[in-house]
């Protein structure tokens, strides 16, 4: 619901799954791009887009708007050699991958800068919903396979911080609107100081068992499924909330 309501700004930052993008918005254009890529010469796009001449050709026409077909010189097995000469480690050596074009580089979570430097050029993004529901991502199922990703999280956001792709920088340089650099950015750095300031205060945010504000996670509507073996739920062996009216509104006033 919260991905919904940013909608009518930007939209949410691309993280990494759950969604596609236009091929002209990897190859590093903006909305207001003026270039024409149609008339720059061989050399300026090897350092763009490296030494493949089909993908040269192809990113310059994604980028020209034009509709004309490419012109078949090869073979499938051809382009099949290129495609595998494109994903080798070597390719972007030279080039602007990483920098102008495709994923940036220069933090453990690549994917939030992009989706930063994608808005900051001025993009918006949109929210759909198909049925079946598609661009479904994994989540780690362990308690040490999730904390190492929040570990990294942590790490590669504290990075782009001191990155000039950090939110309020793309705000005064390049297109991302105000509200959109500061959507839960106070509300979010209180809440991750907490835990912070309790480990060195010796105090506690969150109830404990003996006090009367945890009451209200007791008297919720709980279910907890056993794993017999009849069943192959998601939900088997873990608490359950989707019954309970309660258990929304009162953590919100618990918090």
């Amino acid at each position: 619901y919260l991905v919904n309501g940013i909608s009518s700004i930007q939209g949410t930052v691309y993280a990494g799954s759950n969604c596609f993008h236009r091929r002209k918005v990897i190859y590093g254009s903006s909305p207001n791009d003026t270039k024409t890529y149609g008339s720059i010469n061989n050399e300026d796009l090897q350092k763009l887009f490296g030494k493949s001449i089909e993908l040269r050709e192809s990113a310059s026409q994604i980028l020209s708007k034009s509709n004309s077909k490419m012109e078949i010189r090869r073979s499938p097995s051809d382009f099949t050699e290129a495609a595998i000469h494109v994903a080798s480690c070597s390719y972007e050596y030279g080039t602007s991958w990483g920098t102008q074009v495709g994923w940036q580089y220069g933090s453990a979570t690549e994917d939030v800068l992009t989706g930063l430097t994608i808005h900051g050029r001025g993009w918006r993004s949109a929210i759909t919903s198909t049925d079946p529901l598609a661009f479904l991502g994994c989540a780690p199922t362990t308690f040490p396979s999730s904390l190492k990703q929040q570990k990294r999280w942590v790490m590669g956001l504290f990075e782009i911080l001191f990155t000039d792709k950090n939110p309020l920088l793309l705000t005064i340089k390049g297109n991302i609107w105000f509200r959109q650099a500061l959507v839960r950015s106070i509300p979010e750095l209180c809440y991750a100081t907490l835990p912070a300031y309790c480990i060195i205060t010796g105090s506690q945010f969150l109830p404990k068992v003996n006090e009367r504000g945890f009451l209200i996670f007791m008297v919720t509507q709980k279910e907890h499924r056993s794993n017999d073996g009849d069943n192959d739920s998601e939900t088997d062996g873990r608490f359950t909330f989707d019954k309970s009216p309660m258990i929304v509104p009162g953590v919100v006033i618990l918090l």
